[in-house]
C-alpha cells in the first residue's frame, strides 16, 4: 500500500498549484474526503482568486502563520514548517503531542502539549526554554495563543472529569501563572478534543468552544457566539472573526450576524488570516477537493481485487 499513497501524493501535487498568499485569503487546515472514501489532511488559501492546497502530512490540530508568510503545522511530536509556496522547508521535533502553536515577535515559537507543557524554541528552531502550565489533573490544554503584550499567554483548558472548560492565563516572561481570564462551556467530544485561541490587535480574545460556541473576552466581559466552532480567526481591527466547523463564517462581533461565508471544507482543524482579513469580503470561489487521477484509481481496483482474491483463497 505504500506505492499507493505515494500515488496519491503525486497526483495531488499535480492538482494542486503554489503561489503566495494574498491580503485577505483564509488559510485553513481541513480533513478533505474522496468518493472512495479516504481522507487526507490538506493546507487550503481560500480568497476571491480561487485557492492553493498542499498536502499536510498529519491530522493534527491549529496552524499558524509568520510575519515571513511561512506556514506551522503541528502533527503529533512534530511541527511541519511550509514556504510561503506551500513547500515543506524543515521539520521541528517537539517533546508532546501539540495542540497548539504562538509566535512573538522576536520569531521565537511557542509549542503547547495536550499535558500542559510548553516548549519555546529560537528562529532556527533550537529549544530556548520550557515550562509547564497550570493545568487540572484530568485536563487537556488544547489551545493557545500569545497576548499584545509578548508576556501573557492565554490557553484552553478542558476536563474530562469536572465537565468545565476555562480559558487560562500563563506570564512568560517571568514564568508566574495568572488568575484565570474565565470559563468557556465543556466540550463532550473523544480527545483529542480541539479548541482554539486567538488574541486580536485591540487585546480582545477569541475562543473556539469547540462545540457550539464561539467567545469573545475584552475589559467588557465576554460575549458568547451560539455557532459550531473549531477554529477561529479574528480580523485586524477585531470588530469581525471567521469560525466555523465545516464551513468558514465571517461573524459580526457586535451583531453575530453571519457577514460572509466560504466553501465546504468538512472537518476544519486551524485556520490563519493573511493581512487585515477584509478583503475577503468579495465573493469565495474555491476549486472542488482534488480528484484521484485514473492511474491512482485504476491502482486501488486492482488492489482490492487482489485482496480478494487472497481472502477468498485463504
Amino acid at each position: 500500500m505504500r506505492v499507493f499513497w505515494i500515488l496519491i501524493a503525486l497526483s495531488a501535487a499535480r492538482v494542486f498549484g503554489a503561489q503566495p498568499a494574498e491580503n485577505g485569503d483564509l488559510i485553513v487546515r481541513s480533513v478533505s474526503f474522496c468518493a472512495c472514501g479516504f481522507s487526507w489532511p490538506v493546507i487550503t488559501v481560500v480568497s476571491k482568486n480561487g485557492k492553493v492546497g498542499a498536502l499536510d502530512p498529519g491530522y493534527g490540530t491549529d496552524i499558524l502563520r509568520a510575519r515571513d508568510g511561512s506556514l506551522y503545522a503541528p502533527n503529533g511530536r512534530t511541527i511541519t514548517v511550509y514556504s510561503r509556496t506551500l513547500q515543506v522547508t524543515r521539520t521541528i521535533d517537539t517533546p508532546d503531542r501539540t495542540s497548539f502553536v504562538a509566535m512573538d515577535a522576536a520569531q521565537r515559537l511557542y509549542a503547547g502539549g495536550f499535558n500542559g507543557l510548553v516548549t519555546r524554541y529560537r528562529p532556527d528552531g533550537t529549544v530556548e526554554s520550557s515550562f509547564s502550565l497550570a493545568n487540572d489533573i484530568d485536563a487537556s490544554v488544547t489551545g493557545g495563543d500569545l497576548g499584545r503584550d509578548q508576556c501573557t499567554l492565554y490557553y484552553t483548558s478542558m476536563s474530562s472529569v469536572s465537565k468545565t472548560g476555562r480559558l487560562r492565563r500563563y506570564d512568560v516572561c517571568r514564568r508566574i501563572q495568572l488568575e484565570d481570564a474565565g470559563q468557556i462551556g465543556f466540550c463532550d467530544i473523544a480527545p483529542p478534543r480541539q479548541t482554539a485561541v486567538r488574541v486580536a490587535s485591540d487585546g480582545s480574545v477569541f475562543v473556539a468552544g469547540g462545540c457550539s460556541e464561539a467567545y469573545r473576552f475584552n475589559g467588557s466581559g465576554v460575549t458568547v457566539y451560539p455557532l459550531d466552532s473549531l477554529v477561529i480567526a479574528p480580523t485586524e481591527d477585531g470588530q469581525a472573526f471567521w469560525t466555523g466547523s465545516g464551513t468558514p463564517l465571517l461573524v459580526d462581533v457586535r451583531t453575530g450576524a453571519i457577514l460572509d461565508r466560504g466553501p465546504d471544507l468538512r472537518q476544519m482543524r486551524g485556520m490563519e488570516l493573511v493581512g487585515d482579513g477584509r478583503a475577503s469580503l468579495a465573493p469565495l470561489v474555491v476549486a472542488q477537493a482534488p480528484a484521484l487521477s485514473r492511474e491512482v484509481l485504476a491502482f486501488l481496483a486492482l488492489s482490492i481485487a487482489a485482496s480478494a482474491i487472497r481472502a477468498l483463497r485463504s
